[in-house]
């Protein structure tokens, strides 16, 4: 959890950081972030009880560079993701 963690707030001088551009790109719309972030990293599996959480905790801000990384922290943290993977 704290290498995820550690992941989404890398500074944009890191030499290698994730692209978080697509998340945040459709972070406005909390049904295509979970949407996207179930195809790539859960392959359509993400059950609704996780989905239903990461909704309710998007709902707290409006910032969408937030919004990604609190929703993709959620899922790849998730003992649903680590089982999966």
């Amino acid at each position: 959890m704290n290498y995820i963690d550690y992941l989404l707030k890398l500074d944009a001088n890191a030499e290698a950081k994730p692209n978080l551009a697509p998340y945040i790109a459709v972070a406005t719309d909390v049904e295509s972030l979970i949407a996207m972030i179930d195809a790539h990293f859960m392959n359509g599996a993400m059950p609704e009880v996780l989905k239903q959480g990461i909704r309710d905790t998007l709902a707290t801000s409006t910032d969408p560079t937030r919004r990604a990384r609190l929703a993709l922290y959620l899922a790849l943290t998730s003992a649903h993701y680590q089982i999966q993977n």
